[in-house]
């Protein structure tokens, strides 16, 4: 039977979890709490001698960790009762399966407390990766690289290993003070002794082990860090914040309006020879969806349609809208979240289709099923739930802020039928692709895009429902490491916030105040694509990580452990 201490513990360690990734407390954090966050949970587990009870506990932390730093997800409209309660007791109930394997392996380790704390960070991590990578449950938020932002000398390893390089040194910190406060206060541990010996020299070893760890990934971070960068070319971009919730009206024409002037504010600024090459709008402005409205936005709103309005900006925009993916006179009809190109004409030049959705909000599996449909429907008001795209997709836009400044000194020879050997140079443009809202939180899908030829991520977002300060920073602070992953700029225009420009170190050099209608003219730096060991070999760490765990099992696993 478990004991009160080690319940009480546990939900201690998922308050300090909680404390130190972003709250409303403390918006980037708490990294200090965050090596100590793990540590009463450490001791709660490390002798727990019955299987349910260690599944239980590590379900209770994950549960109260997922409850208390998700909270915000209760705002998520009709969908409140899937994307809190149902995550939360999902999270809780995969923890505890996935701690199983831990729990076997344990007592054949009891005595070697460095292969201990190295088995506990290792599943750690890999209880990260289960929550952050399954399927569409996926969910990569209530992760230890949360806890660090502020310490952004240890957070520049991610371009080699992902956050799950970030974590695993956590996790090593938390355990490795979780032993030295279990020697010292165990009583089975007499002084003298040559057990107590041992473990104190045991976990010193580890100590140093751990330091160095920490002391070359921070180096490793200060180098990165004074590393001097120049951008290559430079992105004009006009971000509006209209700062209105989509969901809360069945016309976008407040939407369209606010964001129309917004624009104009900003482009009305421009000197006579300036130009901007780029207006980012956020997630979901448009409600009609493309390609069967495309007439329809040639008329509204009646002020000025948004195409006449375009056209006469004379400038691309990228607008969040529905995209219609069902073939036409097919019932039901199916729509994609995406994100819609204009050229400066008003004309729509391409688009991209959500990949991931947010599960149990966006998409519910078997929600094309009526019986299904029907069942979900009668608990919350819900519609048929959108399809995710199946392809990537890369946009390239001319910088014609730059053509003005270099047309004194580049003759532009432009490819013809006639041409022979002239030398062609290119005029200034960039790629980049439009990660759509979460999307930026899954390293995995900005890395195929990032290896399509990707060189900047505009992310365009809506997290105005959530109503707090805090997800709108947990969602940045996850987002930012997919900069310092692949050393691109980061551009995040959302309707609410947290809305902001952040270069290859993962420094914000601009930003948008939160829950504000605003605008802002941001000069985005384009750098030389760098082709990190991130990139390249994306989570090979993680998976040396779980080798590592599979060979322990291996090795000192016989048989399982009967409950006693």
């Amino acid at each position: 039977m478990l004991g009160i201490l080690q319940v009480f513990c546990t939900i201690f360690s998922a308050i300090l979890q909680t404390t130190a990734i972003s709250n409303e407390f403390f918006l980037y954090g708490f990294p200090l709490i965050g090596i100590i966050c793990l540590v009463p949970l450490y001791i709660s587990i490390i002798n727990i001698k019955k299987t349910k009870n260690f599944f239980f506990l590590f379900a209770l932390q994950c549960f109260f960790v997922h409850l208390l730093s998700s909270f915000w997800l209760g705002f998520y409209k009709d969908f409140a009762l899937f994307t809190l309660g149902a995550s939360a007791l999902g999270s809780g109930f995969v923890a505890g399966i996935s701690s199983i394997f831990l729990y076997f392996l344990l007592p054949k380790i009891k005595d070697k407390i460095g292969l201990r704390i190295l088995s506990f960070s290792i599943y750690w991590v890999i209880w990260e990766w289960i929550k952050s990578s399954l399927g569409f449950l996926a969910y990569p938020w209530g992760v230890l690289s949360m806890t660090t932002f502020k310490w952004a000398w240890i957070n520049q390893i991610a371009d080699i290993t992902g956050r799950y390089g970030i974590s695993f040194l956590i996790v090593l910190i938390n355990s490795v003070i979780a032993e030295w406060i279990i020697i010292t206060f165990n009583n089975k541990y007499q002084k003298e002794t040559n057990s107590y010996k041992f473990s104190i020299h045991a976990i010193k070893e580890a100590s140093k082990g751990v330091a160095i760890l920490f002391i070359i990934t921070a180096f490793y971070g200060i180098v990165k860090l004074k590393e001097p960068i120049s951008p290559i070319k430079t992105m004009k971009t006009i971000i509006v914040q209209q700062n209105l919730d989509p969901w809360l009206t069945k016309d976008d024409t407040n939407s369209i309006m606010t964001s129309m002037s917004l624009t104009e504010e900003r482009i009305t600024e421009f000197e006579e020879n300036e130009r901007a090459d780029l207006v980012l709008w956020s997630e979901g402005v448009l409600k009609h969806p493309y390609p069967v409205s495309d007439v329809f936005y040639t008329k509204h709103p009646l002020e000025e349609s948004l195409v006449d309005f375009i056209n006469r900006m004379n400038t691309p925009f990228i607008i969040g809208a529905p995209y219609r993916v069902s073939k036409a006179n097919t019932k039901p009809r199916r729509y994609s979240n995406s994100a819609i190109l204009f050229d400066k004409n008003g004309n729509v030049a391409g688009h991209y289709n959500k990949m991931h959705l947010v599960p149990f909000g966006e998409y519910i599996p078997g929600l094309t099923n009526p019986k299904i449909a029907a069942i979900i429907k009668s608990v919350a008001k819900i519609s048929n739930g959108w399809v995710p795209g199946n392809k990537i997709t890369i946009f390239n836009i001319p910088l014609l802020s730059q053509q003005e400044e270099c047309d004194n000194d580049i003759e532009y020879v432009e490819l013809t039928k006639t041409a022979t050997t002239k030398a062609i140079i290119e005029k200034p443009s960039v790629s980049f692709s439009i990660p759509i809202c979460f999307e930026d939180a899954f390293p995995q899908l900005c890395r195929k895009l990032f290896l399509a030829g990707s060189e900047i991520f505009l992310n365009i977002t809506d997290d105005s429902w959530s109503l707090t300060k805090s997800a709108e920073y947990q969602h940045f602070i996850i987002a930012y490491l997919r900069a310092i992953e692949f050393r691109t700029t980061l551009v995040r225009s959302t309707n609410s916030g947290l809305s902001a420009i952040v270069d290859p170190k993962g420094n914000i050099t601009d930003s948008l105040p939160l829950f504000e209608a605003c605008s802002k003219t941001v000069t985005v730096p384009i750098y030389k694509r760098t082709i990190t060991a991130y990139a390249i070999y994306g989570d090979l760490f993680l998976y040396t990580l779980m080798s590592i765990f599979i060979f322990f099992i291996i090795l000192f696993y016989c048989k399982p452990i009967e409950a006693k």
